[in-house]
């Protein structure tokens, strides 16, 4: 009978330890396997608080884009109206940008060129020839150094200025004993 009761308790003690093991066992995958969906619930946590930041930066920028569209719109507008403005230059032949007359030194107002090849026409008459003189200097805007100067001009004349920048000009225009003076700002628009 003691044999009995030691193979009864080491067959106990056998199961307690395989329960053991195998509790431990299966305790731990299940403690794994809760670790990892914490994990998965942890990334799934920061992905979606990702994909809020990424809305919110989309709608962000979508503002911005609706924003810059209004203001093209308004430009195009404006574009159009300056345009209206403007006359229409002809293709393959001189087209008059602007004229100026005088009887005394002047710095002009700003004339654009919308081309490359400037002809400037002039004429002046006085009462006192032997003691006259025209001249002037063109200038680009926001330049200090003029871009074609013309000296001691005769009583008429054209000149011609080639590969100019398209921009904005102006004439700074010095006479001495003149009674009258004219010039004429003409722009060559290629085909």
């Amino acid at each position: 009978m003691e044999e009995k009761a030691s193979l009864s308790k080491k067959a106990l003690a056998i199961g307690v330890i395989i329960g053991l093991v195998i509790g431990f066992g299966m305790g731990y995958g299940i403690a794994q396997q809760g670790t990892s969906d914490f994990e998965k619930n942890n990334q799934i946590s920061q992905l979606q608080s990702q994909i809020s930041e990424k809305e919110s930066q989309i709608t962000v920028l979508q503002s911005q884009i609706t924003d810059l569209k209004s203001q093209v719109s308004e430009l195009q507008s404006e574009i159009e109206e300056l345009e209206k403005l403007l006359p229409t230059l002809k293709r393959g032949t001189w087209n008059l940008i602007e004229t100026f007359s005088g009887k005394s030194g002047v710095t002009t107002d700003y004339f654009y060129v919308a081309g490359t090849e400037l002809r400037i026409n002039w004429t002046w008459s006085s009462s006192a020839e032997e003691y006259a003189g025209f001249s002037f200097y063109l200038y680009r805007e926001g330049q200090t150094t003029w871009t074609s100067s013309l000296f001691n001009l005769q009583k008429e004349g054209t000149n011609y200025i080639h590969n100019i920048k398209s921009a904005s000009y102006y004439l700074d225009i010095l006479e001495a004993n003149l009674d009258q003076w004219t010039v004429t700002i003409e722009v060559w628009i290629q085909e």
